[in-house]
């Protein structure tokens, strides 16, 4: 794993922009918190540790977003099948796993 793979919240949010995807930073923020975000990490030992993003799990999380049809009964027509969260990784103080 090389630490050029991991983006801040605010790089996470212009890789998704530069792609034509715009999720604001707060967006990211709160799904982070709340789940239903892309996997994220945390660094640090400190009261606020900082959140990190691969660019892989962006792609990812983004293309799981992305649907042709909306089936009658108004919901997607597939599932994302992506974790939210990578084993091993540590979880920050306010992230929750999604169900």
């Amino acid at each position: 794993m090389s630490l050029r793979e991991f983006v801040t919240r605010r790089e996470a949010h212009e890789h998704l922009k530069s792609r034509g995807l715009n999720c604001a930073i707060a967006t990211l923020a709160k799904l982070a918190c709340v789940g239903g975000g892309p996997p994220i990490t945390y660094f640090g030992a400190s009261r606020r540790p900082k959140p990190l993003y691969r660019l892989s799990d962006l792609d990812a999380w983004a293309e799981c977003r992305l649907h042709r049809a909306i089936s009658t009964s108004g919901r997607p027509m597939h599932s994302c099948p992506i974790a939210v969260k990578h084993a091993g990784s540590e979880a920050g103080a306010g992230e929750q796993a999604a169900s």
